[in-house]
């Protein structure tokens, strides 16, 4: 026996105790990929954070190197207003740092920061 033709069909579980399985919910079916994507991105940021850790560390170097051409540019600079000072005349060589010290900053500017003793 056919139903009707008119009358819409909807499908009914058996009354035996069988359901339909339940639907997965929204993190059953995304959460694997949004944990996994988290993961790479945490990943990624400590790559990123140990390259510019890498860089600022190269870049402490370049700032050191460049401090010390400026303590030998001032030392020149007090070099040259010495020996304008006493007749084109350098200093002795056996007390030149101690003459240079009214014509330099201090006598910080002799040494170079890089150079470690």
């Amino acid at each position: 026996m056919q139903p009707p033709p008119d009358e819409k069909r909807t499908l009914q579980p058996p009354a035996t105790g069988y359901s339909l399985p339940p639907q997965p919910s929204f993190f059953a079916r995304w959460g694997k990929l949004v944990i996994g994507c988290s993961v790479l991105l945490l990943f990624m940021l400590f790559l990123l954070g140990r390259g510019f850790n890498q860089l600022f560390a190269s870049r402490r170097g370049g700032i050191q190197t460049l401090s010390c051409f400026q303590n030998l540019r001032t030392t020149q600079r007090g070099l040259e207003l010495y020996s304008q000072d006493y007749d084109q005349t350098f200093p002795q060589a056996a007390a030149w740092m101690d003459t240079l010290v009214p014509y330099v900053n201090n006598r910080t500017e002799f040494k170079c920061p890089i150079v470690r003793l």
